[in-house]
C-alpha cells in the first residue's frame, strides 16, 4: 500500500463520479459470483459496435448521508472507517484499481480527501 493511503479509512474509489443508479460494470464472472449476495444490480442499454445495443450490468449505488452516490457494497463512510462488504468477491474492475495510482488520486480529490 502507498504510504499515507489507508484504504480502510478512504473509500473514495467507491464513490461514483456519476449520478446514475449504477457504478461498477460487471462482467459475466462478476455477476455469477455476486448473485449469492442478492445485491441490487442495474441493467443499462448503451450503443455498442455497429450501432447494436449492448446490455451492461452494473453494481448499484446508494446515497450516503451527504447525498453522494456510493457503491452499494461500501460499508462505513468515505473518509472514515470503511470497507468493501464483498471484498473477496469484488468485481474485476475493483480488483484492478491500484492504491495511489492516477485513478485513486483522482477519486480522493473528488471525495475531498488529501492527495
Amino acid at each position: 500500500m502507498t504510504a499515507g493511503y489507508d484504504c480502510c479509512r478512504c473509500g473514495a474509489c467507491c464513490c461514483s463520479p456519476w449520478q446514475g443508479e449504477g457504478y461498477v460494470r460487471l462482467y459475466e464472472p462478476d455477476s455469477a459470483r455476486l448473485r449469492r449476495f442478492a445485491l441490487p444490480l442495474v441493467t443499462l442499454l448503451q450503443p455498442g459496435e455497429g450501432g447494436q445495443m449492448e446490455e451492461l450490468l452494473l453494481l448499484a449505488t446508494r446515497r450516503d448521508p451527504e447525498g453522494t452516490c456510493v457503491c452499494i457494497a461500501l460499508a462505513g463512510k468515505v473518509g472514515e472507517a470503511c470497507g468493501c462488504s464483498i471484498y473477496e468477491d469484488r468485481p474485476l474492475l475493483c480488483r484492478k484499481f491500484q492504491v495511489g495510482d492516477t485513478l485513486c488520486r483522482e477519486a480522493r480529490r473528488r471525495a475531498g480527501l488529501p492527495v
